[in-house]
């Protein structure tokens, strides 16, 4: 079952999928993480010649000559997702070849239902339009929501309004639904235990990303700190992060994304690093498609 061809689509600038084709005929299809598109699409294509001529049922050691082969262009990175969206596609082959759900080929259901969060994300509506978006989610039957207040990258910048409007969503919701607050790296330590504070008085789930990513001792003085999990990942690669993530920071949720994890062959070892670690995992599912699917497998 030889790959015969390896192609990458960039859509609207909104996804980049990858389809692999085998002699055979079977088709593999997979997802790369679409922040740069076009520059993933095109590292896709140099990445080809590594798997064209390969068994598509060799997906370790073609993983391995893959990430080897481009090693020299930096680790993680547009070559992370770029491998991912192969690594994803030759999984799939493998399912249709051998007519198994990839989840059997990855070692068997843990579970038959799959719990989904509300992602709400904006960060210029005013806190009446959040309300109403948090209520409106709720009326569709989701009893976890995730909202994304004003912010990202910022330093601490102002006007911060993020505890105004998850109080106020709280008091619209009640204490039956689950909230979850992502803050897209805002904060300085200091102000991430002050918001973290104010976040464990609102029973909020999770408090996810409020430090940059190579914050380390910011993110294990934070999750020492407080009572409830603070979570990240969503910006890391390897097994190799996630056990830094694991061990030095004592992060509490594990956040990997499949589509930016090197693809599901990488991200079974992030498993095994939260399994080592007893560390809960959330997946970091951002698009509705081939990366939705690939995550119900993992």
């Amino acid at each position: 079952m030889k790959v015969r061809s390896v192609e990458s689509f960039a859509v609207l600038n909104r996804n980049v999928f990858v389809r692999i084709e085998t002699e055979s005929g079977i088709v593999g299809w997979g997802e790369c993480s679409p922040i740069a598109p076009h520059p993933v699409a095109a590292l896709v294509n140099w990445l080809a010649p590594f798997v064209i001529g390969q068994n598509a049922s060799d997906i370790r050691p073609i993983w391995q000559s893959l990430f080897t082969g481009g090693y020299k262009l930096g680790h993680g990175g547009i070559v992370a997702h770029a491998i991912s969206g192969i690594d994803i596609a030759l999984w799939d082959i493998k399912g249709k070849a051998l007519r198994s759900p990839v989840h059997d080929l990855l070692g068997g259901a843990f579970r038959r239902e799959v719990e989904l969060i509300g992602s709400l994300w904006r960060l210029d509506l005013p806190v009446e339009a959040e309300v109403e978006r948090v209520l409106a989610t709720v009326e569709k039957g989701y009893r976890a929501v995730k909202l994304h207040p004003d912010k990202r990258w910022g330093y601490d910048a102002e006007p911060d309004r993020t505890i105004s409007l998850m109080t106020a969503v709280r008091a619209a919701v009640g204490d039956g639904v689950e909230l979850l607050a992502d803050m897209n790296n805002a904060y300085t330590p200091r102000t991430a235990l002050r918001v973290g504070k104010a976040f464990q008085e609102l029973g909020i789930r999770h408090f996810e990303e409020p430090l940059p990513p190579y914050d380390l001792p910011g993110y294990r003085m934070l999750q020492d700190a407080l009572d409830i999990p603070v979570a990240t990942g969503e910006q890391d690669c390897s097994h190799w992060q996630f056990e830094a993530l694991a061990a030095e920071a004592r992060i509490g949720v594990l956040m990997p994304d499949v589509i930016k994890t090197y693809g599901l062959t990488e991200t079974m070892r992030i498993a095994d690093v939260a399994q080592r670690h007893n560390i809960p995992v959330v997946c970091h599912n951002a698009y509705p498609t081939i990366n939705t699917a690939a995550h119900l497998h993992f």
